[in-house]
């Protein structure tokens, strides 16, 4: 007999509805991902912990389900290694991406243009 598997449904939903709306993540993460097949789920991933649980990088894999991973858009199983390497990744290219994200906003009319004093 098969396990029933449970997890929060609410992060990936707000995460599915941004994503299909604005496009977030390939706009955010599109050119990062060079040979990194699954950097956009990774990322993803990272998203979703810190909405559902925030807990140790180190410690996702063992607490989430595959089909949880599988939900966010992962196809195989991923190690810890590839988990680090992706996070390593996201980290060293910090300001790329916070220039992507100052573009976003900016593209969507989410920030003003008028500075307060």
């Amino acid at each position: 007999m098969k396990e029933n598997v449970s997890f929060s449904f609410g992060p990936i939903a707000l995460m599915n509805k941004i994503d299909k709306k604005f496009n977030f993540f390939e706009i955010i993460f599109g050119g990062l991902g060079g040979k990194a097949k699954n950097l956009l789920e990774s990322a993803k991933l990272f998203v979703y912990n810190k909405l559902a649980d925030s807990i140790s990088i180190n410690r996702i894999l063992e607490l989430y389900s595959f089909e949880l991973l599988n939900e966010i858009g992962f196809k195989d199983e991923i190690s810890d290694r590839t988990l680090y390497r992706y996070l390593e990744r996201i980290g060293n290219n910090y300001k790329f991406l916070m220039e992507n994200y100052q573009k976003f906003l900016k593209m969507n009319n989410l920030i003003s243009a008028v500075l307060h004093k």
